[in-house]
């Protein structure tokens, strides 16, 4: 069965312009997120979802260095980008990481595939801020299969359902077998951020970086 990690990135953003090749002590932001969640054991194939506008060329050359496959589509439609790359690739089941989290853990990532799979959902994650989710944000991911995937693809409307890959999945839970993993006892502080969206956001985590003396391993 192919288990895609297919991580999802641009280089503009309004908050943080070209974050993707930001340094974080000497290595782009986007270098931090591929090394990491590559050393997942779980996924079986590693791809680099970006868009097909000339300024993310230089995204794409990170991305060959990493050994992750290249999918090009729409910058706006995100939702079709997925869809068409999962398409492309064969995908059964695709884990969805964003490039704004440079301390995902592929640990955590292998636990939500392990879940995924052993319970059958369509929809599964372990990071992000929700009700009811007290992961901590930026260090795991989303996994849904590419039925659930598919049927999203066909069925969403909204221009914000489009811009935002699994958003029609989670607000649709009649449609979806859906499921926050909760995390281990000692790792729930929900109110804890480790993503990268804003200058402060960067600069709060390269001093936390090198505070904790934290490698890209």
């Amino acid at each position: 069965m192919t288990i895609s990690l297919i991580v999802q990135a641009r280089s503009n953003s309004s908050r943080l312009e070209k974050k993707m090749t930001k340094l974080l002590s000497g290595i782009t932001l986007l270098e931090w997120v591929l090394f990491r969640s590559r050393k997942s054991k779980k996924s079986n194939q590693f791809i680099l979802a970006t868009t097909d506008t000339h300024q993310d060329k230089e995204l794409i050359s990170i991305g060959k260095k990493n050994r992750f496959k290249i999918f090009r589509g729409s910058e706006k439609d995100v939702l079709t980008r997925f869809y068409k790359c999962s398409k492309y690739f064969k995908s059964k089941i695709i884990v969805r990481v964003c490039a704004d989290n440079p301390l995902v853990d592929a640990v955590e990532i292998d636990s939500l595939i392990k879940e995924f799979k052993k319970e059958n959902f369509d929809y599964l994650y372990n990071t992000m801020q929700t009700k009811g989710n007290f992961n901590s944000d930026g260090f795991g991911a989303e996994i849904f299969s590419f039925k659930a995937l598919a049927k999203a693809h066909k069925l969403a409307k909204n221009k914000v359902d489009r811009e935002h890959v699994t958003r029609f999945i989670r607000n649709n839970k009649s449609l979806f077998r859906s499921k926050c993993l909760q995390p281990k006892l000692g790792l729930n502080y929900p109110y804890l951020k480790f993503d990268v969206n804003t200058s402060q956001d960067l600069k709060n985590m390269k001093n936390f970086i090198s505070e904790n003396k934290i490698n890209k391993s």
